[in-house]
């Protein structure tokens, strides 16, 4: 069995904000040196990472020993959840009896990047996202207003509201969660009360619909010790979907995962964009006062690559604040991957 015994992230913070000049890996670095032990190997996420392995820089930047190796994966916004996979399967295998997971985020530090002239793609321009799928779109925006077509904006806006409500009443929930750098850095700024059609435009995927980038980093340490475990991990399972409506990946890991979804108490599901928990409740039936009960991605942003595993660090936060005992977290990337993940509060 894989457990977790530590779930911590530092506070998110908005592009430009108060990490624009802080590497991601000195956020990671800063993570790591909160653990009260040693893992055998580390396993970290990053989506438009500053370059190189940049899990094996934070590794040597926390200073841990040089033997433990340390590899870095972009698998875009699965990432958080897919090192958890990694780690998972690398205990449950007998391979390791402990591993250290999760993502790191730096938006405001993404590199400027440009094609070769020989490479087919080349612009002669920079490019600040890589091209998903062969069918050429760039980024999620085309497949989210596919999925979101039957989601009318109103609808959208009421899971946005929700999300800095219950985000601005779940400060002292988090807290024990949280690790900042500096004394004085919090989270994003939470806003219940925003008049959204201020911000709104003609389009149904605008800001006032997409969690906002974000800077951030969050990790988990994982394992095989049951004793003083604050969970364990039940399930956790990645698949491929259709790049065209990536967003709806959810469905199909969801239902690949052969789960009765009335035994779960509480679900965190991926704001990323506001209509996808909207389809998962109309789908499934679910309540929404089980779903993302601190608030989501649409308060707290979106620091891509760390985001999977800030779903759980929330998770795992709200069942023990509600003492309840399963928890299921989901989350779509982009060029057609999903994860998910259910754990079951140590109680």
């Amino acid at each position: 069995m894989v457990y977790i015994h530590q779930a911590i992230r530092v506070p998110n913070g908005k592009v430009g904000g108060i990490y624009k000049r802080t590497p991601p890996e000195n956020l990671m670095a800063h993570l790591m040196k909160k653990l009260p032990e040693l893992p055998e190997e580390i396993i970290l996420s990053t989506s438009v990472g500053t370059g190189g392995n940049m899990a094996r820089f934070a590794s040597l930047k926390a200073g841990y020993p040089l033997e433990i190796p340390a590899s870095t994966l972009d698998a875009q916004c699965i990432g958080g959840l897919k090192s958890i996979e990694m780690g998972f399967a690398l205990i449950a295998s007998g391979l390791r009896k402990s591993v250290l997971v999760g993502g790191m985020e730096s938006v405001s530090l993404a590199p400027i990047r440009i094609y070769t002239e020989n490479d087919p793609r080349y612009t002669g321009k920079p490019y600040s996202q890589a091209v998903f799928s062969p069918n050429g779109e760039l980024s999620l925006l085309p497949a989210a207003e596919r999925c979101a077509k039957d989601i009318d904006k109103e609808s959208m806006w009421r899971w946005f509201k929700r999300s800095h409500l219950l985000a601005s009443q779940s400060k002292e929930v988090l807290a024990p969660y949280l690790c900042a750098l500096e004394p004085k850095h919090t989270d994003l700024s939470f806003r219940p009360d925003i008049q959204l059609e201020a911000y709104s435009t003609a389009e149904k995927i605008d800001r006032t619909t997409t969690a906002p980038p974000a800077d951030g980093a969050a990790v988990l340490y994982l394992s095989s010790d049951p004793q003083g475990a604050l969970a364990r991990i039940h399930t956790v399972k990645t698949i491929g979907t259709d790049p065209a409506f990536a967003p709806l990946g959810i469905r199909n890991v969801i239902s690949s995962l052969n789960t009765d979804l009335d035994r779960i108490d509480l679900f965190e599901i991926s704001e990323s964009f506001a209509f996808i928990p909207e389809i998962f409740c109309n789908d499934t039936g679910i309540a929404e006062s089980k779903v993302n009960v601190l608030g989501g991605t649409l308060a707290y942003g979106h620091p891509f690559g760390a985001s999977g595993t800030i779903q759980v660090v929330h998770l795992l936060a709200a069942l023990k604040n509600r003492n309840k005992s399963w928890g299921l977290t989901v989350i779509p990337g982009a060029g057609g991957l999903a994860s998910a993940l259910i754990l079951e509060n140590v109680i």
